[in-house]
Parts: C-alpha cells; structure tokens; sequence
C-alpha cells in the first residue's frame, strides 16, 4: 500500500497505531463476555456489572478533551507510547483484582489513560500523511476500532474459558 509521494514510514506507523487501537479495543470490550464468572468469581452485582462500561465511558468521554490538550502539548509519540504502557500496566493489574471495586477503579484508570491515546495517534497519522491519502489513513485506522469490537467479545469468552478470567487482561 504505496501512494505516490507518501514514503513507506507513514504507512508503517498507520499499521502500528492500527494494531494498537485495535488491541485496546479488544481488551476494551473482553470485560463484557466474561460478566458472568466475575459475577461467581468476584460478587459482582447486576448494577457493579452495569457500571463497568459505564465508569470507563464516562471517564473516557469527559477526559477526551483533556487527551487532546495533552497531545498537543507533547511530541505525538511519547504521549501515544506512554498511553499505551499505563494502559497495559491498567490491564495487567485489572486481571489481580480481588473485589469489584477494585476493577472498576481499574476501568476508570483505563478511560483515563486510553483517552489520551486517539487524539494524539490521529494527530501523528494526520502529520506524516498529506491531503491524497490522509482520509484513507483514518478511514483505515478507524476499522481498528471495529475490529476490536469483534475480536474482543470472542476473545474475552475464548481466553476465559481456556484459562481463566484474569488471563483475559494479562495476555492482552
């Protein structure tokens, strides 16, 4: 996928951010599939259950502006690399919580380190490629999150069911 004038690096780093959204999407949604072991498991409640989506929009949706002012004010690269570590860490101690307190604080942890992620990836995406192809790269980088969409649902009840709820969140 070479348009004329667009070097390689700009699609490489589309890949990159691609595959990312699409991982954090995944481990997004794999919540959802796995309601009814952290219901066994952990004493979750139908509300708890309910807020667990809830919490990360919320905090998702009023820290987005805030991720923008973040991603303006910072070199695009750091502030998506750094996102995307305190996100990882996010997931990783989400599969170590023992109460649902404790996981729905960690969701709210995820709203707030995700939502700095986008804005500063569509700003790298929108620098590197120019009026020809810049609407084909967000037209290609936004199936990442449908993608993840799909692929975190079946992944959350595949791993879960394989090996456990909590190495949902450690493997992805």
């Amino acid at each position: 996928m070479k348009d004329k004038g667009v070097p390689l690096s700009a699609w490489l780093l589309l890949a990159v951010s691609w595959l990312t959204f699409v991982l954090a999407y995944t481990g997004r949604q794999a919540i959802y599939s796995i309601f009814p072991v952290l219901k066994d498991d952990l004493g979750f409640s139908n509300a708890q259950l309910g807020l667990t989506g809830s919490i990360f929009l919320w905090i998702y949706s009023f820290g987005s502006p805030l991720g923008g002012v973040v991603g303006d004010r910072f070199p695009y690269a750091s502030v998506a690399q750094w996102s995307v570590i305190i996100w990882s860490l996010t997931s990783v101690a989400t599969g170590f919580a023992t109460t649902p307190e404790m996981v729905l604080g960690l969701r709210a942890l995820l709203g707030a380190t995700q939502c700095v992620f986008v804005p500063a990836a569509l700003a790298a995406i929108a620098s590197v490629h120019s009026e020809p192809t810049r609407s084909k790269a967000f037209a290609i980088w936004g199936t990442g999150q449908l993608g993840g969409v799909v692929l975190g649902g079946w992944y959350g009840g595949f791993v879960a069911e394989r090996l456990g709820w909590r190495w949902v969140f450690w493997l992805v």
